[in-house]
């Protein structure tokens, strides 16, 4: 927030670029908790194959800041001021069913089972069991998702 988005508004030339974030396996869960915390500057998240259950990476910790970092726990609490604030972002959800995707499936589907349940805008994007857990298909995937937003 306070190198990279000012750099990347520089280098636009405009102070107040809507960005997106976008990230892959786990940097998919960054990319849409980054974004529903900072809907006011990214306005999109492009997450492939994300892990939103974290639950298991926190070592048991407990804790209110482990919590708000669990999209998946806190979404389904969103209201008033919040929820408003939330919708203002759009979730592009994409995961494979082959290879390796394994917990990204049932994740992915219920991270966006709790986003639209709270009316909150996001597409969520099914591919084929062929479609696998890796960069080959990850950069397929961005071609086509970015290439719509662009065209938007």
């Amino acid at each position: 927030m306070d190198e990279l988005v000012p750099w990347i508004r520089q280098d636009c030339r405009s102070a107040d670029i809507p960005l997106v974030a976008c990230g892959v396996s786990f940097g998919g869960f960054y990319a849409l908790n980054f974004t529903l915390k900072n809907p006011e500057i990214f306005r999109r998240a492009l997450c492939l194959s994300g892990r939103y259950d974290v639950g298991a990476f926190l070592q048991g910790d407990r804790s209110e800041a482990a919590w708000f970092n669990q999209p998946l726990a806190y979404v389904p609490q969103l209201r008033g001021d919040a929820l408003r604030r939330t919708a203002q972002a759009r979730a592009t959800l994409v995961v494979g069913q082959g290879a390796h995707e394994g917990r990204c499936i049932s994740e992915t589907a219920r991270m966006a089972r709790a986003l639209m349940d709270r009316g909150l805008s996001c597409d969520l994007d099914v591919w084929g069991h062929d479609v696998s857990h890796e960069w080959v298909w990850w950069r397929r995937q961005l071609r086509h998702h970015l290439g719509r937003m662009v065209a938007a």
